[in-house]
C-alpha cells in the first residue's frame, strides 16, 4: 500500500470465538475449532471440518443439516462409513458451546451483522486518518507502519461491539499473515 509493506491481521476463527463470548465459554487462545482429532481419522481434514460449520451453524433442521454434510461427504469423496449423525457428533463434543446454534440458520445474519459490525469499525477509524486499510471478512491488511494501532483498533472494535468489559475475559484471537 503506498509502496510501503503490508502486514495482515485477522480474527482467528471469527464466528465460532463469537459464539463462544455470546454463550461466555472460555477458549484457550491455542484452542482451534476445526482440530477436530476424531474427524481427521475417519478421513475428513481442517478445512473439511471448517466447511461443515457452516451445516451445522446454517441449516434449518436436523435432517437439512445431515443432507447437507452427506452431499459434502460425497463431495470429497469421503467413504459411505462417514455418518452425518456422527459428525455432528464430534463436532459437538468439541465445540459444546456451539450446540445451541445448530440447525439455526436464522443466526446467520446475527453473526454476519456482527462482524460487519466491528470491521466497520476498524475500517472508519483508519479512513478517518487517511489511512488505507483493507479488509475481507475478518482480516485486515495496513502498512506495516500501522500494526500496532491496527491490533488495538480490532481489540476494541471486537470488545465494543460484542459489550466485553476491558476486565472480563475475551475469546478474541488476533493472528498476522
Amino acid at each position: 500500500i503506498n509502496g510501503n509493506s503490508t502486514i495482515e491481521l485477522d480474527f482467528k476463527n471469527c464466528h465460532p470465538r463469537i459464539l463462544a463470548d455470546l454463550e461466555d465459554a472460555v477458549l484457550k487462545p491455542d484452542f482451534d475449532v476445526y482440530n477436530i482429532e476424531k474427524l481427521f481419522e475417519l478421513g475428513l481434514t481442517r478445512e473439511h471440518c471448517k466447511e461443515l460449520l457452516f451445516c451445522l451453524l446454517f441449516t434449518k433442521t436436523e435432517r437439512d443439516c445431515i443432507n447437507s454434510i452427506r452431499l459434502k461427504l460425497k463431495g470429497w469423496n469421503i467413504g459411505a462409513e462417514v455418518e452425518p449423525k456422527e459428525v455432528i457428533r464430534l463436532y459437538g463434543n468439541h465445540n459444546t458451546y456451539m450446540i445451541p446454534y445448530f440447525f439455526g440458520n436464522k443466526f446467520y445474519q446475527q453473526l454476519q451483522n456482527i462482524d460487519a459490525t466491528i470491521a466497520t469499525l476498524i475500517i472508519n477509524h483508519f479512513t478517518a486518518k487517511g489511512i488505507v486499510v483493507l479488509c475481507y471478512h475478518d482480516s485486515f491488511v495496513i502498512e506495516v507502519q500501522h500494526k500496532d494501532e491496527l491490533y488495538r483498533m480490532m481489540e476494541y472494535s471486537y470488545r465494543d461491539v460484542m459489550s466485553i468489559k476491558p476486565h472480563q475475559h475475551c475469546n478474541m484471537v488476533i493472528h498476522s499473515h
